[in-house]
């Protein structure tokens, strides 16, 4: 079988590797299983740059991995999906982007297009897949829906309804929608649109878990640390951390937060992140490695985010023994409540509140049988062997056991 799928730049073999989670981790990791089983796999990357209009380049010829890179003007981008001047229907938009992939995937022939995260790009490898009739399976990271609305204003009026469109379309149009747990899939089909009868499947992300999961460590000092690991984005609450940061000062509580984060330099919201750096310690991105020494150097991690459908560092951090204290808004929160640790689901709308929940949380732990139920649902060979179920009945092929 032949998969094409979007990827991206950094994974480009001999570019520079950026540590980061989400679809450009999951790319290579789905990439590398499948050609470890026979599979051929065709990656398409999206870039911006100086070309008018849209480019495609073939740059690596492998038996095993195709690369292509595809590229546009900004402005092509601008003017088509995020600040068009006037609406114009789905069918009309993208057309001469839509048009390359279709050259491409006449070139390529795969049995399959797999669709890792949403965009605009995607979208247009979407329709090209499906002019072509070729089946598409397409995995939900997030909802880009939310993602839109909290940046509206980076959007025209025409914009918002296309992108807003765009997300309806993925529903429309794919085989198979992936979603990373059942709670996506219930605000999906709540807040963006309802999915086909039979087209929608539950597959988490995989994430390793060491073969001997520590035990949390009590430790000797009074300063309580307080992890978060989280992007720079609205969507990740960083607001909420700040103001318990505050509070904690208040309470003269011994709290230290501490974020990995990258906070963007700018003089946008720059009292904002003024205010973050005077009271939570921000340390620079880091290597998988370092994360996790990071996670067993906490008491307990936090993430109040508005919506998070699959995050990772929930699992790493359980997976050293650190449990995080989440908002209700997060994949995970439902799976805590049903199995024994519904205290660590917490509002972060009411700070004093959150402060007192958390502050009783501190030499607690996940129950084992959670942290156990984590490590075998995102165990990545059992992952793995669920898309290739998906992708295999997709295109009729034989089923493996």
């Amino acid at each position: 079988m032949k998969i094409l799928s979007n990827d991206y730049f950094s994974n480009i073999p001999g570019k520079k590797q950026v540590f980061s989670g989400g679809p450009k981790s999951f790319a290579g990791v789905i990439s590398k299983h499948m050609k470890g089983n026979g599979y051929v796999w065709v990656s398409v990357v999206h870039r911006y740059g100086e070309t008018d209009g849209v480019h495609a380049e073939h740059i690596i010829e492998n038996k095993k991995h195709e690369w292509w890179v595809v590229e546009t003007a900004e402005t092509y981008m601008q003017n088509e999906f995020t600040n068009p001047k006037e609406y114009k229907p789905l069918a009309e938009t993208g057309s001469l982007l839509v048009d390359t992939l279709e050259e491409i995937l006449d070139r390529e022939k795969p049995d399959l297009v797999f669709i890792n995260g949403l965009s605009a790009f995607v979208w247009a490898l979407l329709v090209a897949a499906t002019h072509k009739k070729i089946p598409v399976v397409v995995q939900h990271a997030g909802i880009m829906t939310f993602e839109v609305a909290n940046y509206a204003h980076r959007f025209s009026r025409a914009g918002l309804r296309t992108m807003y469109g765009i997300e309806k379309d993925f529903a429309r149009k794919a085989t198979t929608n992936v979603f990373l747990n059942s709670y996506s899939k219930k605000v999906f089909e709540k807040e963006v649109l309802e999915t086909k009868k039979g087209a929608a499947v539950i597959i988490p992300l995989p994430c390793e878990a060491p073969k001997v999961i520590p035990k949390k460590k009590v430790k000797a000092t009074k300063r309580v640390e307080i992890g978060v690991v989280a992007r720079w984005d609205k969507i990740k609450n960083h607001k909420a951390i700040l103001d318990l940061a505050e509070y904690t000062r208040t309470q003269g509580a011994p709290w230290r937060i501490s974020a990995v984060t990258q906070i963007p330099d700018t003089n946008v919201q720059a009292e904002f992140k003024g205010a973050y750096r005077k009271h939570v310690r921000v340390l620079p991105p880091r290597s998988p490695r370092a994360l996790r020494t990071f996670y067993r150097s906490m008491d307990i991690m936090l993430l109040p985010s508005n919506f998070d459908v699959s995050p990772h560092v929930v699992l790493e951090a359980a997976f050293e023994g650190v449990p995080t204290v989440m908002s209700p808004h997060v994949g995970y929160a439902t799976t805590l409540r049903r199995n024994g640790a519904s205290e660590f689901v917490v509002d972060f709308k009411n700070i004093p509140k959150a402060y007192n929940q958390i502050s009783a949380l501190i030499k607690k732990n996940y129950p084992a049988t959670l942290v156990k139920k984590f490590a075998t649902e995102h165990n990545p060979a059992r992952v793995m062997h669920q898309y290739e179920q998906c992708f295999l009945k997709v295109v009729g092929g034989v089923i493996k056991k």
